[in-house]
Formats: C-alpha cells, structure tokens, sequence
C-alpha cells in the first residue's frame, strides 16, 4: 500500500515525541495524544497536495492542453480540499489549546470527549484524503 511509510512516520514521530529523553507518565501520554490530531491532519494535507498533483498531471496526460482545463481541474479537486484542510488544522489546533485548560483543571469528561472529537475528525480527514489519492493512483 502507497500509505505505509507516511502513516508509519506519522506513528513514528508520536513515540519519538513520546519516549525520547523524557520519562513517559499518564499525564505526558494524554497531552501526546491530545497533540495527534494536528499531526494527523498535517499527513492529511500532505496526501491532498499529492493528489492535486497526480490529478493535474492525469489531466495534462490525458491530452488536455488548455490550461483553463488544468486550473479548473486543480480548483474543484485539489486546491479548495486543501484550504479547507487547512482551515480546520487551525481549529483543530486552537481547540488543543483550549483543551490544555481541561486538562491542567483535572476536567477529565470534557478533555475526553474534545479529545474524541478532534480525533475523530482528523481521522475522517486523513481517510478523505486517502480515498481522493485512490482516485488518481
């Protein structure tokens, strides 16, 4: 599979953040977690430029010479997928911090469930991206 090494680094730097120089406790593992989401949709939007550039490349093999086409064709699959990524590593991002407060308050429900959600959408992005590059492999 295509994805192996770009998830295995994804995991990779997780457990060097995590056990490298430092003594790994419960309260250093919930705020590595806590931090994945953001690594996550990075990966995310990493494959989505691959994908705009296989999808612009399929163009432009496929015969068509008007650039207009090739624009076209990078905005509408590529290009607004990422801004969009882009947008939500900011929220994704500005709620890990937010959460810090949850979590330094010993409020365990909310981090928890914020945790939850931020995970779940940073791993719904990454499985978008993923089938968008199927789309062009």
């Amino acid at each position: 599979m295509e994805y192996t090494l770009p998830i295995f680094l994804l995991g990779l730097g997780f457990l060097i953040k995590l056990w490298v120089n430092k003594e790994t406790t419960k309260p250093h593992l919930l705020t590595s977690v806590s931090e994945l989401p953001v690594d996550i949709m990075f990966l995310s939007s990493a494959l989505i430029i691959s994908y705009t550039e296989l999808q612009t490349k399929k163009v432009v093999l496929n015969n068509v010479r008007s650039s207009a086409d090739v624009i076209a064709s990078n905005i509408n699959n590529g290009y607004i997928i990422f801004i969009g990524y882009i947008i939500i590593t900011f929220i994704i991002t500005a709620i890990w911090r937010w959460n810090r407060s949850f979590f330094e308050a010993e409020r365990w429900v909310v981090f928890n469930i914020i945790l939850i959600v931020k995970l779940g959408l940073a791993i719904y992005c990454l499985y978008h991206a993923i089938t968008k590059l199927n789309e062009v492999m």
